[in-house]
């Protein structure tokens, strides 16, 4: 599957700020790829609109052979849950509850048993060197332990595209190359597309 995206521009309308000006480009299957640039120069806007998170811009989003603009809103969500996994910059973790749990959230629960999810989870958590803080609550990690449980959640859903927004821009040189070294090796197994910007 892939997307394309035609003619895309994004002003912010409380401010009247364009953002994006008519970027076309198709992101095929297999594909790493870094959007670079300063801060403020639309990379997080457009991995917002890639990730159907932002709805609000001119032009055309193709997913696959079909429009975005001609799904429901209930339609895009599905999809936007179907298809892709978006690791913020924040992490966006539970704090009170364990790695595990955070990680397991994203697991269709009524597919696979408790067991078959701790050991998805384990093994996720292993690609990323941090299986020894399965049960350790959110609140307690580094910042670089952070990121990775926020990558695991990521990836264990399995998804088509993996939007990455700055992924080691926090994280010290250990978890960078640690978390760089899993996303490529998720991309280039598995055929999945991955953008992030940095």
């Amino acid at each position: 599957m892939t997307i394309r995206l035609e003619n895309i521009r994004k002003i912010y309308k409380n401010t009247g700020i364009t953002a994006i000006e008519n970027f076309s480009h198709d992101f095929k299957d297999d594909r790493f790829i870094v959007f670079a640039g300063r801060s403020g120069t639309g990379k997080t806007t457009l991995l917002n609109i890639i990730s159907l998170i932002d709805l609000d811009y001119e032009g055309d989003y193709f997913l696959g052979r079909r429009k975005i603009s001609s799904y429901s809103r209930k339609e895009i969500e599905i999809l936007r849950s179907k298809y892709f996994s978006v690791i913020f910059q924040e992490y966006e973790l539970l704090e009170n509850e364990s790695v595990l749990e955070n990680v397991a959230i994203s697991l269709e629960k009524k597919l696979f048993s408790k067991k078959d999810n701790e050991y998805k989870v384990y093994e996720m958590l292993k690609k990323l060197e941090i299986e020894e803080l399965m049960s350790k609550k959110a609140k307690f990690l580094s910042g670089g332990q952070r990121q990775r449980v926020a990558i695991a959640r990521g990836l264990i859903k399995n998804p088509r595209f993996i939007i990455a927004d700055e992924p080691t821009s926090s994280v010290d040189d250990i978890s960078k190359k640690i978390i760089l070294k899993t996303l490529k090796e998720y991309v280039l197994e598995d055929e999945k597309e991955k953008n992030f910007s940095s």
